[in-house]
């Protein structure tokens, strides 16, 4: 899939995935169950991957030139 953002769009889903990490962390830190803590933790590094791919410029601008 190919998600093409503005960059002031790439900003805000930036912030909007740090938060919900953050988020995402609280709430494993305080479940009583295994299970959900691991599930919660899945989507940390789900997450994490998102941000890494936000920051890194794979998902691509709409300002950027297409690929040949």
């Amino acid at each position: 899939m190919l998600i093409t953002v503005e960059p002031n769009e790439a900003q805000v889903l930036r912030e909007i995935l740090g938060d919900a990490l953050m988020q995402l962390r609280i709430e494993s830190a305080r479940a009583d169950s295994q299970s959900f803590r691991e599930k919660l933790h899945q989507r940390e590094r789900i997450v994490e991957s998102l941000i890494g791919k936000v920051a890194d410029g794979s998902l691509r601008s709409a300002s950027a030139a297409p690929p040949h």
